[in-house]
């Protein structure tokens, strides 16, 4: 088939209904375009991730999520069914912490969120009752980006 053949056949694609796309495109299920469903793990994107930190301090308490993030930080990390004494993911986050996420994620594997330091810091310090102009000269960096940082977490808030 020549070239010119083989795009007049491709014209002749024509649409067949409303949405204006091929019949090949349209003669997918519904479910190849359908998102996921969406657990905990995978429901955020990337650049919602405080959502993410928050829901798991939520759910294993604020110092074990710190151990956690400390330990497994930006990697992929299995939680078992059974939490056991010996298993990594309870020496590092304890046993009743470690049984929590097993409830949730037991089975699977999590991407364990590695939020910036500094973005945390931010947070933490405002938290902590800081101005921003304090908090800004602590981090090094402009009061804007602080109102940013603290705007970005309340926002990830709101959506939880």
């Amino acid at each position: 088939m020549e070239p010119r053949e083989r795009y007049q056949d491709t014209a002749k694609t024509a649409p067949t209904h409303d949405n204006h796309e091929p019949q090949s495109i349209q003669s997918g299920a519904a479910s190849d375009f359908a998102e996921p469903p969406r657990s905990f793990a995978n429901a955020e994107a990337a650049h919602e991730r405080p959502s993410i930190l928050s829901g798991l301090t939520e759910l294993i308490g604020e110092e074990a999520a710190d151990k956690l993030l400390q330990k497994f930080g930006g990697r992929r990390l299995y939680v078992p069914h059974l939490p056991q004494l010996g298993d990594v993911l309870t020496g590092a986050i304890g046993k009743a912490a470690a049984e929590r996420l097993s409830e949730l994620f037991g089975g699977d594997r999590v991407d364990v969120p590695n939020p910036t330091p500094r973005r945390t810091l931010i947070v933490r310090l405002r938290g902590a009752g800081l101005s921003v102009d304090a908090i800004a000269g602590v981090v090094h960096c402009t009061r804007r980006r602080v109102y940013q940082v603290l705007a970005e977490a309340r926002a990830s808030q709101v959506e939880d």
